[in-house]
């Protein structure tokens, strides 16, 4: 392990958590592109005044989703001329939550590094990027509450009108969770989740459903990535590999960073992966969720490597486990789809080394896209140590 240098180390000092406490706290509020779309916009403008403020020229790389006109953007801002190490995070959200660890822990970091580069005369060809409608494609969002409420079955605000629509729609999320596991192909998931249930359903519940699920399994309904999240960075991956993929050498994706539990079994993982066969660091019992996960696929091994490497230095001194899964997209896809659930995921498909820094969010937080993943839950000097560690792995991989 190579030592950090003095001048390293003074880069690191400079990150703040009273920074990092103000962003979070800053944008602390709903995010979604349905239910609150001038609160999104307004977490845009947020992300770009502070890039300014740092010395940064930010731009915007504006998509759309298929079906609809409307415009969304994600804030870039570079360092320098050159891109060939991206730090990203996401800024959207869901209705009803400030999504506190999930993402505004990521967007905070991302900011808090981005200053410390200009501040501190850094000369790396570092891109920061916070990527736009990571969580879900409004267009297909509307589309299935537009037939819910034609339906009568929850208001404008998808709040259920009867307990029995509210139970069977979180048992058919529970049951359809269930069948990611199975040797299906992922098309006839929803489906075997479905037969699971329709005895139990009204015939309005299952004319609810089954549009439900032609909507879902519809190949119109997918993005470049193949997937309905991460419609940001799948626009923006896509442009990438139209153009140049290659000047791109490493991604450090940050996902829901915030959240700690020193409690026995407070941590599980994806049914399929077994965290015994993956390097850590100064964890002990891997149930206590007290650590950070870096994913790699294939082609992210030696970058994950350094991640590693970075949390045990004695500066930094962070739990961490190594989840490199030698596959790729879609071998990944196949087998451990909970593995994509974030921008990472298309630069995976365009085999772009790129890391998933995370929490492990519902593996862990019990405050998961419910109105509790508040600020007052997370840890932040937990979040700082994330944060050095993300800033150490760009220098020192890359410099």
């Amino acid at each position: 392990m190579v030592s950090i240098t003095r001048s390293t180390k003074e880069l690191l000092t400079q990150l703040d958590i009273e920074k990092i406490y103000t962003h979070v706290l800053n944008l602390h509020y709903e995010r979604s592109p349905v239910f609150s779309v001038d609160n999104l916009t307004k977490a845009q403008l947020y992300i770009e005044d502070q890039f300014r403020k740092y010395g940064y020229r930010p731009e915007l790389h504006t998509f759309t989703v298929k079906g609809d006109n409307t415009p969304y953007s994600n804030v870039q801002a570079k360092l320098n001329s050159e891109s060939e190490i991206l730090i990203t995070s996401h800024f959207d959200h869901i209705r009803g939550s400030p999504g506190a660890d999930d993402n505004l822990s990521a967007v905070a970091i991302m900011l808090e590094i981005a200053r410390v580069c200009r501040k501190g005369n850094v000369d790396l060809p570092i891109e920061f990027i916070s990527f736009n409608l990571e969580e879900q494609n409004p267009f297909l969002h509307r589309q299935i509450l537009e037939k819910g409420i034609e339906l009568g079955l929850h208001d404008n605000f998808e709040i259920p009108k009867t307990f029995h629509f509210q139970k069977m729609r979180d048992l058919l999320s529970q049951k359809t969770k269930k069948a990611f596991g199975e040797e299906i192909g992922k098309e006839k998931i929803h489906e075997l989740a479905f037969s699971e249930i329709e005895d139990n359903l009204t015939e309005v519940e299952k004319e609810y459903f089954k549009y439900l699920i032609n909507v879902t399994n519809n190949p119109e309904s997918r993005n470049w990535s193949g997937l309905f999240g991460v419609n940001g960075s799948s626009h923006y991956v896509e442009d990438l590999v139209a153009n140049d993929a290659h000047a791109v050498k490493g991604v450090i994706n940050l996902e829901a960073c915030g959240y700690t539990s020193k409690s026995p079994h407070s941590q599980t993982f994806p049914e399929g992966l077994d965290t015994r066969h993956f390097p850590s660091y100064k964890i002990d019992d891997p149930t206590i969720g007290d650590f950070i996960a870096v994913v790699s696929d294939g082609n992210s091994s030696d970058l994950g490597n350094s991640f590693l490497q970075s949390c045990e230095e004695s500066d930094i001194d962070l739990p961490c486990i190594l989840i490199g899964v030698p596959l790729h997209f879609e071998q990944i896809r196949g087998s451990l789809p909970d593995l994509l659930r974030s921008d990472h995921a298309p630069f995976w498909k365009a085999h772009i080394p790129a890391l998933m820094i995370t929490d492990t969010a519902n593996f862990r937080n019990p405050y998961y896209h419910t109105p509790g993943d508040t600020i007052t839950t997370l840890d932040f000097d937990f979040i700082l140590k994330v944060a050095k560690a993300a800033f150490l792995t760009a220098l020192k991989h890359f410099g």
